[in-house]
């Protein structure tokens, strides 16, 4: 089964909301996301990471920086709740050909 997809979400302050894709992590616990304006980690256990979506450019894993305009942040449950469920696992088949093993 494909297992990529996206979901829209919108963080306060936020002009419209943005497609968030989750990238695979096989330890289950920080993972990364990006969308075409957002980009961030957050740890699924204690809801708190990183997160830059300021400005309307596209954000790049060097905008993980704070210097670029990354600030700390506590995810909302819900948010948490989507990483989780779109996020890939040992298995799925994220590519043709390409299998998470």
């Amino acid at each position: 089964m494909v297992k990529v997809s996206t979901f829209k979400y919108q963080f306060p302050g936020m002009r419209k909301p943005d497609d968030i894709i989750v990238y695979p992590n096989p330890d289950g616990k920080v993972y990364t996301f990006q969308g075409d304006r957002t980009i961030g980690t957050v740890d699924v256990e204690t809801r708190k990471g990183v997160l830059n979506f300021k400005g309307s450019n596209s954000k790049y894993f060097i905008h993980l920086n704070k210097v670029l305009g990354a600030v700390d942040y506590n995810f909302p449950q819900e948010f948490v709740n989507l990483i989780k469920e779109f996020s890939t696992k040992k298995g799925d088949i994220i590519g043709p050909g390409i299998i998470l093993g």
